[in-house]
């Protein structure tokens, strides 16, 4: 997957292919945001984790726009647990 996939660009992905992305990729946002209203500790590592492997791809870490996962898992760790 390269930089783009969500418009279907600079990739070889058939649109449903990007469909099912996009819907993975909602799904993740909603969880996101339900554990910034009801944060857990075991959740921690977890989002830690997902946080460094998201900006760790340049086709997940797209600052346009697809860059906000890693701003909603800074929402949602305390502070003392960003890396």
């Amino acid at each position: 997957m390269k930089p783009g996939w969500w418009n279907s660009e600079n990739n070889n992905l058939k649109w449903e292919e990007v469909e099912a992305l996009r819907d993975r990729y909602g799904k993740l946002y909603q969880i996101l945001r339900a554990l910034k209203r009801h944060p857990t500790k075991e959740s921690i590592n977890e989002i830690i984790e997902l946080k460094n492997y998201w900006e760790s791809q340049p086709a997940l870490n797209d600052d346009g726009g697809l860059d906000q996962i890693v701003d909603l898992c800074l929402e949602v760790l305390p502070e003392n647990k960003v890396k």
